[in-house]
């Protein structure tokens, strides 16, 4: 439980900085590509780790 809420704090806060830097002009194009791809391996991340947790509880 711990860990989840850990995971979520951490992908709330790059989900918020991506939103942030996003609305930027194309200058900022590449920072928003790279943040993309941190956003998307996150979210891979987090649902690894929520099929671990269920695996665990059941």
């Amino acid at each position: 439980m711990f860990r989840l809420i850990v995971g979520v704090v951490l992908f709330s806060k790059v989900f918020f900085y991506w939103k942030r830097t996003s609305w930027r002009s194309s200058v900022w194009r590449s920072n928003e590509l790279a943040h993309h791809r941190t956003l998307r391996i996150t979210s891979i991340f987090l649902g690894f780790l929520l099929v671990l947790r269920s695996g665990r509880v059941h």
